[in-house]
Parts: structure tokens; sequence; C-alpha cells
């Protein structure tokens, strides 16, 4: 089949997301390394995005959490971007999916259609990172499946203050979880074929007025986040047990996924206002 120029500039579109912070210092993070496959769906609610260009497949760009009946909380570089490329019309929203499924993301029935994208009004892509790096996207039906439940405002700084996050100490228990490439090591080599959600546990490194930052060295076996997983969730275990977002992953600080990570902080009030906001 001929192939037209606005398909091909999609395409195009679409690859060029994911490989373009490959060559400059903005690295968006897209998936686990050194991670287990969610093979049981322990994490239901963490989905990924989905551009599906008819007759040309199909292309995970972003992940996600569903936290609320049709609020899909992600990173403001995924929803500025997808929002950009709709408002040039190289994009439609109807091409646009949410995908739940735990081992295969591609698979068309487990797509939700998406209703509306929402960037934090503050959103602003700089030098090495992102500010306000969180957006909202609304389904149009409803799931079905639990939403997670969003860390407090000011929840981590009261677990700093309480001595619980310590550098590199087991207590500092974070979670990170979703969609796309995976670390090949030794040597670094980048694996884009995985349609699977993936998460780990992370070594806790600080905490900022913005960031959770960890580490993710492979030499030790530390797992983190790669391309493909950016607006996945970074969950706090509890002492009970509970699981709270208290980050979107938003990017790291190598080339191969192989340093550092960074996620931008939800329980900062300008960011649950925005939250609340888009979803009500």
């Amino acid at each position: 089949m001929k192939k037209n120029h606005k398909t091909l500039s999609v395409i195009v579109m679409v690859w060029l997301f994911l490989l373009i912070f490959l060559a400059a210092n903005v690295r968006p993070a897209t998936a686990i390394t050194y991670g287990q496959l969610d093979s049981t769906n322990h994490y239901p609610n963490v989905g990924t995005l989905v551009v599906t260009i008819p007759g040309e497949g199909d292309f995970p760009v972003c992940s996600g959490t569903l936290i609320g009946e049709r609020a899909f909380l992600t990173a403001g570089h995924c929803t500025n971007f997808l929002s950009q490329a709709i408002a040039a019309g190289d994009l439609v929203i109807e091409n646009i999916k949410v995908s739940f499924d735990p081992l295969n993301s591609t698979t068309p029935a487990s797509y939700w259609d998406v209703q509306k994208l929402v960037t934090h009004p503050d959103f602003k892509s700089v030098t090495a990172f992102a500010i306000a790096d969180v957006g909202m996207v609304t389904l149009v039906n409803k799931p079905g499946i639990a939403p997670a439940q969003l860390a407090p405002v000011g929840y981590l700084d009261g677990l700093q203050a309480s001595g619980q996050l310590q550098k590199a100490a087991p207590s500092a228990s974070f979670t990170l979880v979703g969609y796309g490439a995976q670390l090949n090591w030794p040597p670094p080599q980048l694996n884009f074929d995985s349609t699977g959600r993936y998460y780990t546990d992370a070594v806790f490194q600080s905490l900022s007025s913005r960031w959770i930052h960890v580490n993710q060295n492979p030499v030790v076996g530390n797992g983190g986040i790669c391309f493909g997983d950016s607006g996945g969730p970074t969950f706090w275990k509890t002492q009970s047990g509970q699981m709270l977002l208290a980050g979107v992953n938003s990017w790291v600080g190598a080339i191969h996924c192989n340093s550092n990570g960074y996620s931008y902080r939800v329980d900062l009030p300008e960011i649950q206002s925005f939250i609340y906001a888009a979803t009500h």
C-alpha cells in the first residue's frame, strides 16, 4: 500500500519523540531496566499511551497511572508532545489510546479511547529536565480499574523529616513501574522490543523541591527508568503495605539509562491543584 505524506510524517514524528532526546541533554524516561515483568498484573492501574496508525502499526510512547475513574496521570512532556502533534494536523486524538495490558500493550482489544489531553500550564522543557512535568489524559469510558492513590501534599517532606528517606537505605521503599525499553548489560545496549509492564525497587538517593532522585547503576544491580517509561509512577510503599503514588517518572541522566533517574513529585500543592482541576 502506498504511504501518504501525512502517514509518513506521523511515523517519523513518533520515533523522533523517542530518539531525539538520545542526542540531547533532555532524556525522557521510557521503560524499567533490571526489573520484573508484571506477569501477575500486580499494578493493574499502570498503563501506556499508544499512538496507533492504521496500516502502519502501534507505537507505545509513554506510561501513566489511572488515578480516577477516567483520569490517567502521565508526564507533561508526553501530553505536550501529543497536543502539539494534534494542533499541527499530524495526529488526531482518535489515534491515541491507553492500554493496561500487562504483557502486550499493543493488543487492540486492550485499548481505551482518549477524550482529551491537558498539560500543566507551567510545563517548560529546559536544558536537562522539565518543569511541572505532569499531564492528564481523560478517557472516554471507565476502565473499571481501581485507581492509584496520590500521596498527600507534603508527604515526602514528612518522610524526610522523620528520617525515613535515607540514601541507599532499604527503608526508602520506592517502586518504579512502566513500559518500554530494556537495558542489556554489559555492554550497555537498549532493547525496544518489549511491550510489557515492568517494575523494580528503586535505590533512593535524594529528595529536592521538585525531584525524587534514584540511583540505577546496573553494575551493582540497580534497576531504574529508561526510554519509554515517561509518565509512569514512582510508588512509595508504606509500612502497612499501601502503595502511594509519589512521583511521575520524568528523565534519566545517561544515554543508556545506567546512572540516575528522576521523578517529578506529585505531592506538591501546585501539582495537586492542577490534577484536581483537570479531573473535576
